[in-house]
């Protein structure tokens, strides 16, 4: 049984705890940016609201956010691609890690991961083909949700090519540090 602790954001495969692709991503390559709580806490908050707004479920928000939030509206009206998942928790066993993709929807008849950023990383690519390797997706892309209510889509990322194999050496590193 796979499981989901939302509270410690921990995942587990038949028992056993596996890293988070963020988890692996910011132990072995490192976080580019110092946040603050209070980002890391805005960041929370703002997904929170860009799943429900994808749910199209009613809330209430921090008007410190009010710029990501309307930029997350506006992302979504733009794309108007079906949603196939919101914040679903995914599992690959034979490689034991998890993760949560903050969309994914069906772009030009094919599957296609979202990630929401405050700013854009060179960790995106890895992350996005994690995702894509847990969900089947192909190609993924992430949106950047400005405070002044814009929003900057990246470029989209091809995901079956290197960057899994790339993603796996990441994992591999993370797992012999663990053994170290």
């Amino acid at each position: 049984m796979n499981l989901y602790d939302d509270t410690t954001h921990t995942y587990s495969i038949e028992g056993r705890t596996v890293p988070s692709v963020t988890q692996v991503l910011k132990d072995v390559i490192g976080m580019p940016f110092q946040a603050s709580d209070f980002h890391l806490e805005r960041g929370r908050a703002v997904h929170a609201c860009a799943a429900m707004i994808a749910r199209g479920e009613a809330f209430d928000h921090d008007p410190r956010i009010a710029g990501q939030v309307d930029a997350c509206r506006r992302f979504l009206a733009f794309m108007s691609a079906p949603l196939i998942e919101v914040e679903t928790p995914h599992y690959n066993k034979p490689h034991g890690f998890a993760g949560t993709a903050d969309l994914i929807v069906l772009m030009d008849g094919r599957p296609t991961v979202i990630d929401y950023k405050a700013s854009a990383t060179p960790l995106l690519k890895y992350q996005l083909a994690a995702y894509g390797m847990l969900t089947g997706a192909k190609r993924g892309f992430g949106v950047i949700l400005h405070e002044d209510g814009t929003f900057k889509v990246t470029p989209a990322y091809k995901l079956d090519t290197g960057l899994k194999a790339q993603f796996l050496a990441l994992l591999a590193t993370w797992k012999i540090k663990r053994e170290i």
